[in-house]
C-alpha cells in the first residue's frame, strides 16, 4: 500500500514537471519582454545630438606655431582655435541599428596687425586683419547598439561622407595660400564608439571617442 502511494506520488511530480518547465519559460519571456519595453531606445526612434568636440588638430598646430614664433615680439598676435561643433540625428531601423548623418564645423582664427600701402601714399597704414582655416565635414553614419538599458544607450559606430577646408583673410596684401594639399583627399571617415544617457524621457547627455574628427566629443541628445 505504501508503495502505491509512492508510485503515485511520484508520478504526480513527473506531470508537474511540464508545468513548470512552462512557468518557467513563460516568467523568462515576461521578463525579456518587459526588459525591451523599458529600453531607452528601440525601433522607430529618432535621436538629434548636439555637441562640442576636441581637438581641431590643424587649429593646435597652428596656434602653437604662431605663439611659438612671436612670443616676445608682437603682443598684439592672437590665435584661437574653437575646435569642433556640431550635430547628428540617428533613426532606428530596429533595435540594433540606426542610420544617421553627422555635420562637424572646426574653425581657427589669427588676428594681428599688419602693414599695407594705399595708392598715392608713402607711409604704410597699420590696420587688424584676420585669417581664418575652417574644416566642414558631412558624414553618413552607422551605429550599433548593444547592452541598451532603460537610460544608457552604448553603440559603436562607423561612417564615410566628405570635407573641406577653407581659408579665408581680409587683408588687402591678397596673402594667396594653396588649399590644394588639404583638400587633395576631401574623404572624411569616423570610427569610435560612444554612450548616451537618458535622464528623462526625451532628453540625456553623450559622449564618443574614436578616430577621424574630434577624438572626443560631448554634448546633449533628444530622442522622439
Amino acid at each position: 500500500m505504501g508503495n502505491n502511494n509512492s508510485k503515485k506520488t511520484k508520478l504526480k511530480k513527473t506531470k508537474l514537471y511540464p508545468v513548470l518547465y512552462f512557468l518557467i519559460l513563460f516568467a523568462f519571456v515576461a521578463k525579456a519582454q518587459q526588459g525591451e519595453s523599458e529600453k531607452c531606445i528601440g525601433e522607430g526612434k529618432f535621436i538629434v545630438d548636439a555637441y562640442y568636440g576636441y581637438p581641431y588638430v590643424m587649429g593646435n598646430y597652428i596656434r602653437d606655431s604662431y605663439s611659438n614664433y612671436y612670443t616676445g615680439t608682437l603682443s598684439e598676435e592672437k590665435v584661437v582655435n574653437y575646435n569642433h561643433v556640431g550635430g547628428k540625428c540617428e533613426y532606428l531601423i530596429n533595435d540594433m541599428v540606426g542610420m544617421g548623418v553627422d555635420y562637424t564645423y572646426a574653425k581657427v582664427i589669427y588676428t594681428y596687425t599688419d602693414a599695407y600701402y594705399v595708392s598715392g601714399q608713402s607711409a604704410p597704414k597699420y590696420d587688424r586683419f584676420t585669417e581664418s582655416l575652417t574644416k566642414q565635414r558631412f558624414l553618413l553614419r552607422v551605429n550599433i547598439h548593444f547592452a541598451t538599458t532603460s537610460e544608457l544607450d552604448p553603440y559603436a559606430t562607423a561612417g564615410v561622407g566628405y570635407k573641406q577646408t577653407i581659408f579665408k583673410t581680409n587683408n588687402p596684401n591678397n596673402y594667396n595660400y594653396d588649399m590644394s594639399f588639404f583638400n587633395a583627399f576631401p574623404v572624411a571617415f569616423r570610427l569610435g564608439a560612444g554612450l548616451r544617457w537618458f535622464f528623462s524621457n526625451n532628453i540625456g547627455v553623450c559622449v564618443e571617442a574614436g578616430i577621424g574628427g574630434p577624438s572626443i566629443q560631448g554634448g546633449i541628445s533628444a530622442k522622439f
